[in-house]
């Protein structure tokens, strides 16, 4: 997200920068979520997103098959 113009305009200045706030918000999102269904806990985010979200299954299927997005992947540990 660009904030510069809240710096600007405002003087905002970040507590932290992106990189440095990521894992903490993760680790956040995850606690919230373990052992609970995603689309329970951000409904509106599964009501935009509806069940194309994170469809692993089609991914592993590329994975599997070598190719993903058109191009030939060699899977880690290959």
């Amino acid at each position: 997200m660009d904030v510069s113009r809240a710096e600007r305009e405002l003087g905002y200045r970040p507590v932290h920068d992106y990189a440095a706030s990521l894992p903490e918000t993760v680790a956040r999102l995850v606690d919230e979520v373990r052992g609970r269904e995603w689309r329970e806990v951000f409904p509106r985010l599964a009501a935009r997103w509806g069940r194309t979200a994170f469809a692993y299954e089609a991914e592993d299927r590329a994975i599997a098959a070598g190719k993903a997005g058109g191009q030939t992947i060699v899977a880690p540990g290959s």
